[in-house]
């Protein structure tokens, strides 16, 4: 059965698991459906806490054994069996709703503006399928188009996150020598493997401001790497020019979260604020990028409509975030397709639902 996050809304709401998993509980739950958690439980807490601006413990039985029963749980951890086993305990302890963050259909098209279903795409499901070149992309994309026909959760087979944008399992690695990278981080981990490549000359992209001040102060512990590049506070589009921004870094949250995070930060008719949008072509050196990839909450289509020259003549290697909006699984390979017919194209997965799936494209596969 698909649940829905907006059932959630105005409920006694409880969050179980503050790991990795809960980044997507407050990114989708609070920051897009506004889910306020009466507590977040993990056994790193206190027995009365406070995590990211909520009550925090370290134990559900602070919580009336009389009121378990009017309270949803929903377990923010990543491994599946082990949330079974999560439920089973729960549901010991009086609590009877009790359901895994990747049971919420919401979580696999995280933006709400964007989602939309695929019941009425039949004939572009099968020609995009035709596209891709192994098993493992055709069982994510199958496990997706899935999810968004009918809006009920998926589980999909995942790889190591350790290799998202740097992939090792497919016929090519792509060629970092001149790489354009969109949607930047200050993932320690990422910058740290940018460092090891062999990259020659590297443009790093990020419009929101608070982002990019975090980005640029970690690359700035990074001189070799800092050395090679090129950073732009600016936003990648089908055309240069200003748009309305909407990012999620507003003092509320941060004083929620304690931390910048780009994911949700997008180009939205209602953003407060405004950013300079600038196309692939106009920023492409002379001789071209050799990769480009593309993390940009939603915006992907209309950066690779700016970048025609760009992939018509260069061919550069791609890795393009397809989870931010159902519809890119499709529309994504199939423009890649009319620009560049030489393509192998491939999907992977890096979190066992929609999020972080990537599509690589190579003419070298």
């Amino acid at each position: 059965m698909s649940r829905r996050i907006a059932d959630l809304i105005g409920k006694n709401v409880v969050a179980y698991g503050a790991g990795s998993a809960f980044h997507w509980f407050f990114e989708i739950f609070v920051q897009e459906w506004g889910v306020r958690p009466l507590l977040v439980v993990d056994q790193r807490f206190a027995e009365r806490d406070v995590f990211h601006g909520f009550p925090a413990s370290h134990s559900l039985y602070v919580i009336d054994p009389k009121s378990r029963r009017d309270i949803t749980i929903v377990i923010c951890v990543g491994n599946r069996s082990v949330c079974e086993n999560i439920c089973a305990d729960l549901s010991a302890l009086g609590f009877s709703s009790a359901f895994a963050l990747h049971e919420f259909y919401d979580v696999h098209a995280p933006f709400p503006e964007l989602a939309a279903s695929l019941s009425a795409h039949a004939h572009q499901i099968q020609e995009a399928r035709s596209l891709f070149s192994d098993e493992l992309s055709l069982s994510i994309f199958d496990g997706l188009v899935a999810a968004h026909t009918h809006l009920v959760p998926t589980q999909l087979q995942s790889s190591d996150a350790w290799d998202q944008w740097f992939p090792k399992d497919l016929p090519f690695f792509p060629a970092f020598d001149r790489y354009l990278f969109a949607g930047v981080d200050d993932d320690n981990d990422r910058l740290r493997r940018l460092e090891e490549l062999d990259v020659r000359h590297l443009t790093l992209l990020e419009p929101d401001e608070l982002c990019a001040a975090a980005f640029l102060r970690r690359l700035r512990e990074l001189p070799q790497l800092t050395s090679r590049s090129v950073f732009r506070q600016v936003a990648l589009w089908s055309r240069d020019g200003r748009m309305n921004f909407h990012s999620v870094n507003s003092a509320a949250n941060l004083a929620l979260r304690g931390h910048e995070t780009g994911f949700g930060s997008r180009i939205k008719p209602e953003g407060v604020s405004v950013v300079e949008t600038v196309t692939i072509d106009t920023l492409m050196p002379e001789d071209g990028y050799t990769y480009i990839s593309l993390d940009i909450e939603g915006a992907e289509l209309h950066a690779l409509k700016g970048a025609q020259s760009a992939i018509k003549f260069n061919a550069p290697d791609l890795g393009i975030s397809v989870y931010h909006a159902p519809q890119h699984l499709l529309e994504v390979p199939l423009y890649l397709k009319s620009l560049c017919p030489s393509y192998k194209m491939y999907l992977r997965n890096y979190t066992g639902f929609a999020a972080e799936t990537i599509l690589y494209a190579s003419v070298r596969a």
